[in-house]
This record gives C-alpha cells, structure tokens and sequence, in this order.
C-alpha cells in the first residue's frame, strides 16, 4: 500500500477488487489503469462517515447520504480537478499505483 493512502486504497480495493467477480474486475475498461477521481473521491468520503459513525470509539447511529456528505463528494471532485503540473502528474501516479496493486 502506498504511504498515507493506506485507508483509502483499503476501502477502493475491499468494494471494487476483493474477488475476480468484483466490479473492479468485470468492468477494467472503466478504471483504464488508474482509479477514476469519482473512486477516489468516494472513498475518501466513506472514510470520513466512518470516522463520524465511529470515531467516539462508540458507535453512532448515522445514515450515509447524499444530504450529509454529498457536499463533501463535490469538494474532494473539485479539488481533485483542480491540480495541475506535477501535482496532477504525482495524483496519476497514486491512481494507477493503486489500481495495479488492486489487481
């Protein structure tokens, strides 16, 4: 896994790669050797319901929606497109490491 990406990559590979009948698997023409920024970006959001959910060390009753974290989604989206020269080429690079070591 790659340094400071671990949870994300953790949630990308356990929805999208866990079994050779994964969605990840069955479609690889949508990854095109990298993880689409809207994986990336739904990962990282699912990380932060979790931490809402759990990070009291108590579990808190909570919905994953689109009212809630929808906002957050578009952020992480803008962010995401928003890099350019060797900041988008280093993104890339995370992208296709964590497809290869995906597969």
């Amino acid at each position: 896994m790659c340094c400071g990406n671990e949870a994300v990559e953790f949630v990308i590979h356990d929805a999208l790669f866990n079994r050779n009948t994964s969605l990840g698997f069955i479609f690889p023409d949508v990854f095109n050797g990298a993880i689409p920024h809207s994986i990336m970006a739904l990962s990282a959001v699912s990380l932060h319901f979790m931490l809402d959910t759990y990070g009291s060390g108590v579990r808190r009753a909570s919905a994953f929606s689109f009212d809630l974290y929808g906002g957050l989604y578009f952020d992480y989206m803008t962010k995401m497109k928003s890099l350019q020269g060797s900041e988008a080429a280093e993104f890339r690079v995370l992208c296709q490491g964590i497809y290869q070591r995906a597969l």
